[in-house]
C-alpha cells in the first residue's frame, strides 16, 4: 500500500509546439492520481514549463526554475542538444531525468532514462521482420539526414545480409510525390512489386502515403514496413480500399487490462485532442 503525507511535483519541460508530448504527461500524472489507493490526495503534481526548440539558455533557466521548486524527477525535452544539457544539470544535482525520444547513444548518465526502445534493437527488430518477409531486394525511404543515422545498424545488418537497398531521401524542400515518382520509375522496367522501409516521423508519416498514393505507388503493388512506433496512431481509412500491405510495429498491447483502463480514463478527460493524436485512441475505444 501507498501512503504519501504530501504530494510530489513531476517537472515537464517541453517544446511550445509540442502540444501532444505535453499532453500525454498531464494525462500520465491524473492516471497516476486516479489510483483507488491514493486517490484521497494527489500523489504527483505536473509542473509544466514550455521553451523554444533548441533553446539552450531558456532551457537553463526553466530547469533552474523547477528545481528550485523541488521537483522530482524532470521529463523531457524532446530536442537533441536541449535534452543532453537538460540531463547533465540535472547529473550535476542528482534529480533523476526522464526522456522518451530516440538517441543513439547506449550509454547513459547514472540519473538518466530513456523509455524509447534501444536502436540497436529496433534495427533487429527490423532485420527480423524482413527476413520472415523474405525481402531480397527493396527500397528504403528515409527523412532527412538523422534516417540514415537512425537506420546504421539495419543498413549493416542488409549489408551482412548481401540485400539489394536502394535508398531514397525525403527532403522539405519537395514535395514527396517527386521521390515515389523516381522510385516507381527505377522499377518499373522490372516488373516486381515494391518492397519499401519507409522510415518517417509520425507527424509527416500520413502526408507522405498520400503523396505516394497520388502517383500510384499505395496499390496492391506496394509492400511497405513502416518503422514508426506511432503507425498505429495514424488515421488509415484514405487507404483502406488501396489493397496496399502495410506492416508497422507497435509497443502498446491493447489486450491488456491497463491499457484498457487508460483509454476509457482518456475518454472521460475534457481535452479537446487534435485528430492526429487521438485517432487511435478512438479507435480502441471503440472496441469498448
Amino acid at each position: 500500500m501507498m501512503f504519501i503525507n504530501s504530494p510530489q511535483r513531476a517537472g515537464g519541460l517541453f517544446d511550445t509546439e509540442d502540444e501532444e508530448q505535453e499532453l500525454a504527461f498531464r494525462l500520465a500524472v491524473e492516471f497516476f492520481n486516479s489510483n483507488t489507493i491514493i486517490r484521497r490526495k494527489p500523489a504527483l503534481v505536473a509542473q509544466v514549463e514550455r521553451i523554444n526548440t533548441g533553446d539552450i539558455y531558456g532551457a537553463t533557466k526553466k530547469v533552474c526554475g523547477l528545481l528550485e521548486m523541488g521537483v522530482a524527477a524532470i521529463f523531457g525535452p524532446q530536442d537533441h542538444l536541449t535534452s543532453l544539457h537538460v540531463g547533465s544539470i540535472c547529473d550535476e544535482v542528482e534529480v533523476p531525468h526522464i526522456e522518451t525520444r530516440w538517441d543513439y547513444k547506449n550509454k547513459r548518465d547514472d540519473l538518466s532514462i530513456n523509455l524509447h526502445p534501444s536502436p540497436s534493437v529496433l534495427s533487429e527488430s527490423f532485420v527480423t521482420l524482413v527476413k520472415h518477409l523474405g525481402w531480397q531486394n527493396f527500397s528504403l525511404v528515409y527523412e532527412g539526414n538523422y534516417g540514415i543515422i537512425r537506420l546504421q545498424n539495419f543498413l549493416k545488418e542488409a549489408e551482412k545480409n548481401k540485400w539489394g537497398v536502394r535508398l531514397y531521401s525525403l527532403d522539405d524542400s519537395i514535395p514527396y510525390r517527386k521521390v515515389f515518382w523516381h522510385l516507381k520509375k527505377d522499377f518499373q522496367d522490372l516488373k516486381v512489386d515494391h518492397k519499401i522501409v519507409l522510415d518517417v516521423g509520425r507527424e509527416i508519416l500520413f502526408d507522405v502515403l498520400k503523396q505516394a498514393q497520388q502517383v500510384g505507388m499505395v496499390t496492391e503493388h506496394q509492400q511497405y514496413l513502416i518503422t514508426s512506433l506511432d503507425f498505429h496512431t495514424i488515421d488509415l481509412s484514405d487507404f483502406k480500399y488501396a489493397k496496399c500491405n502495410l506492416t508497422g510495429f507497435r509497443l502498446v498491447q491493447d489486450s491488456y487490462s491497463d491499457y484498457r483502463q487508460l483509454v476509457e480514463f482518456m475518454a472521460r478527460r475534457p481535452y479537446n485532442y487534435r485528430k492526429g493524436l487521438t485517432h487511435g485512441i478512438r479507435a480502441s475505444i471503440s472496441k469498448f
